[in-house]
């Protein structure tokens, strides 16, 4: 079974979260077996999402082009049965997928680390070019020292 859908971002609330602006997601989800009778969901996910570069703190279009094979699986116990590198997802008790969650998963994984231009025009200085006004440090306890002090030397006058 296949199933095509070209939807607004905003339908992931966490995706949306990460976006600078409104953007589209493109999805294609095929329900298979594989050779080993096995229940698969593949997903392709496409798009051209504005996100911040971290060099230049402005926005840039990140070209998302990926897929994902999850095996659906009934319980936790029947990793085993998979091989190390495939992924997978555990149905619900009924032995549902929460399709919309699972999907959203994927589409966050697609998102850099740290979203960066492959060359910036101008990156933002790490500090300022001004010099840092220091403060002066506060010093909570400064004043009990003062009043130890006055009272040592009252306690040095009666004597």
């Amino acid at each position: 079974m296949r199933l095509s859908l070209d939807l607004a971002a905003s339908v992931f609330p966490r995706l949306q979260q990460a976006l600078q602006t409104e953007a589209r997601v493109q999805l294609e989800l095929f329900w298979l077996r594989d050779p080993r009778r096995h229940a698969v969901l593949e997903l392709r996910m496409q798009g051209h999402w504005p996100v911040q570069c971290q060099r230049c703190m402005e926005t840039m279009d990140l070209v998302v082009d990926e897929s994902v094979r999850l095996h659906l699986l009934q319980a936790e116990a029947d990793v085993a049965r998979l091989d190390e590198n495939e992924d997978y997802v555990v149905l619900d008790e009924q032995g549902e997928l929460d399709l919309p969650e699972v999907v959203e998963d994927e589409l966050l994984l697609c998102l850099p680390l740290v979203a960066k231009h492959e060359h910036c025009d101008e990156a933002m200085p790490l500090v300022s070019a001004e010099a840092p006004v220091v403060e002066e440090k506060k010093r909570p306890f400064a004043g009990l020292a003062d009043l130890r002090n006055a009272l040592q030397r009252d306690q040095d006058r009666e004597v």
